[in-house]
């Protein structure tokens, strides 16, 4: 059986307009996702995504 996929939370950063990861490594979607409506309820921007992230060449790039 294939190894299973990670996961990762990111968050918006307002002041460069960019993604950053906020925590990585949740071995399920359920457990990121959690801390992600925690983030989202305290007022911050947050998504899951799968490990590893990869961002946009313009976002590296910036």
């Amino acid at each position: 059986m294939s190894a299973l996929s990670s996961f990762a939370v990111l968050v918006w950063n307002t002041p460069s307009q960019s993604w950053e990861i906020w925590s990585d490594g949740y071995d399920t979607y359920s457990a990121a996702n959690r801390d992600a409506a925690d983030l989202c309820n305290s007022g911050r921007h947050a998504i899951v995504r799968r490990s590893p992230v990869v961002f946009p060449a313009a976002q590296v790039a910036a």
